[in-house]
């Protein structure tokens, strides 16, 4: 049975870029000095449904958000939770946790403070399976949009208004 599945192709520039089309699985095109993929999300890759899920929605909106690459995300792990994924899309990168459903990510509370020039961030819940409290420090403001089951981790103010308006009702 063809499923409709995300997969990576190599353009005859040698350009990766992810489109949708029905097939079994992911397909890599390989070619001789085609482009490192190994950070490409698989299907064994812990938020590998989530994530396509979570890219077909984006795209089905009239928001305009094209896709182009699904990978893996270094927030993979975030409190406890493994599925998480990064996506590179013609209107800015962002990184999405899937917290359980329906709303994991909206029971995470988020808090934050600036001292000698670091935004320090706490991050709590009492879900069961996952870290209570996570800190982080970073040089600079982070963003993020909380919808149901995703957080959504941005880096850029447009683009987190345009994820905002595209999940508005979803």
């Amino acid at each position: 049975m063809n499923r409709l599945e995300w997969f990576v192709t190599l353009s005859a520039a040698g350009v990766m870029a992810l489109s949708a089309a029905t097939a079994p699985a992911v397909a890599v095109a390989a070619a001789a000095g085609a482009p490192d993929t190994s950070s490409a999300l698989a299907p064994g890759d812990a938020g590998y449904a989530e994530a396509v899920a979570f890219g077909h929605l984006l795209e089905g909106r009239s928001c305009g958000f094209h896709v182009r690459r699904i990978a893996r995300s270094q927030l993979s792990g975030f409190m406890g939770e493994p599925r998480a994924a990064s996506f590179i899309t013609d209107r800015g990168n962002f990184a999405v946790v899937f917290f359980p459903a329906p709303d994991g990510a909206e029971r995470v509370r988020i808090t934050s403070e600036v001292r000698d020039g670091h935004y320090l961030y706490s991050y709590r819940t009492d879900q069961p399976g996952l870290r209570h409290v996570q800190k982080e420090d970073h040089d600079a403001p982070q963003r993020f949009v909380v919808h149901g089951r995703w957080l959504i981790f941005v880096w850029d103010g447009t683009t987190e208004y345009l994820l905002r308006s595209a999940l508005a009702g979803a």
